[in-house]
């Protein structure tokens, strides 16, 4: 038995998916043995594989009862909730208030790869949701309350278009289907009410139109018909391009369709002007 290194938020390996264990051998024995010792010297309750830095599919929870050692762990069943505060040994220091199932259901394997059936009821059931989590790349922090929970927390998130509104599009071109939400809103939302946080939303300022044959501005008066609203526009914090960076936090419509066409590429600025006074959103003492 040996202690391994606990990884802590911004290492890579916490965000990726785990690979499922197909046969139980010397390494994985040792691998399970190191983390319970791992788990009981840093006082938790849950340790997952990806917390010492190894992509398996393997948790280990001790809530009081003796050590729970779960290979390939499936939750099949979920009922109720609870609200409490939440750590992670990965985030030490650090807690948020979580929501989660006050009843579980789960099937897994043991060390011998037998089928075990397990449920579980409050601590139990917040620990098992915990360290499954991890199996696939997420952590309790990309719960808003959570997020927000943290001081001075960082997000940084990209996105295909923006609207003089301060509507952020990171999902679609017009009804054309690019990419999912993820935890983007989450981190969006977290950063912004978190205590000393900043959101950042990340583009360039153009795009090239394979089908037009043209440069066209990411910064628009209006969203494309059908363009799906991933952050809304109260929520939005910093906007940046290659042109800078606005704190769009707390500003009126006309003031920030100001900021953002400061930071649009000059040979769009004109036209977006003109626009925003038709939207009327443009003062008449600024520059039109």
């Amino acid at each position: 038995m040996a202690l391994r290194e606990i990884r802590i938020l911004g290492d890579e390996v916490l965000t990726k998916t785990c690979r499922p264990v197909k046969e139980v051998t010397p390494r994985i024995r040792e691998l399970i043995s190191d983390m319970l010792e791992t788990m009981y010297e840093a006082i938790g309750v849950g340790l997952a594989a990806p917390q010492v830095g190894v992509l398996r599919r393997i948790v280990v929870i001790d809530v009081g009862d003796g050590p729970l050692v779960m290979i390939n762990p499936e939750i099949i069943e979920s009922s109720g909730s609870q609200t409490g505060e939440e750590g992670c040994l990965s985030f030490p220091g650090k807690s948020g208030v979580v929501t989660r199932p006050n009843y579980v259901k789960a099937h897994f394997y043991n060390e011998d790869m037998e089928l075990y059936e397990i449920e579980g009821e409050e601590l139990l059931a917040r620990a098992i949701c915990h360290e499954l989590d991890h199996l696939d790349g997420h952590m309790y922090v990309e719960k808003v309350r959570s997020i927000s929970a943290l001081d001075n927390f960082i997000s940084i998130n990209n996105a295909v278009d923006i609207d003089l509104f301060g509507q952020v599009n990171a999902e679609s071109a017009g009804v054309k289907h690019i990419s999912g939400a993820g935890g983007q809103l989450d981190f969006v939302l977290g950063a912004y009410l978190s205590k000393g946080g900043k959101s950042f939303i990340c583009l360039s300022s153009t795009f090239f139109n394979k089908k037009t044959g043209q440069l066209e501005s990411r910064i628009r008066p209006t969203l494309e018909n059908g363009s799906i609203v991933t952050d809304t526009r109260a929520n939005v914090h910093y906007l940046c391009t290659e042109y800078g960076c606005v704190n769009l936090k707390g500003l009126t419509s006309w003031e920030k369709a100001e900021a953002l066409i400061s930071v649009a590429h000059p040979d769009f600025r004109e036209e977006l002007i003109r626009e925003a006074d038709k939207l009327h959103i443009w003062r008449r003492s600024n520059k039109i």
